[in-house]
């Protein structure tokens, strides 16, 4: 059985010293797609995250755009 995940429609943007961040966060908020733009020239990097604790993610894979990160996201949950 192939299950979708629900995700909201806009990304929660965070800006620190050193990256601009948007997240997007599925709806359940198990999972999780982070893009990370960094100010310093490293590469715009999206990262699959899964929830391992109320307040801990860990790093499924990391992706180069945002659609694959999506999809490890949706392979995870099978």
């Amino acid at each position: 059985m192939k299950t979708a995940i629900q995700w909201n429609a806009r990304p929660r943007t965070q800006v620190t010293i050193a990256a601009r961040r948007r997240i997007w966060e599925s709806c359940c908020g198990q999972y999780r797609v982070v893009n990370s733009r960094s100010f310093y020239g490293l590469p715009n990097v999206f990262y699959a995250m899964r929830r391992m604790a109320p307040s801990s993610w860990v790093i499924i894979r990391r992706h180069r755009s945002r659609r694959p990160a999506f999809r490890s996201c949706e392979r995870d949950c099978q």
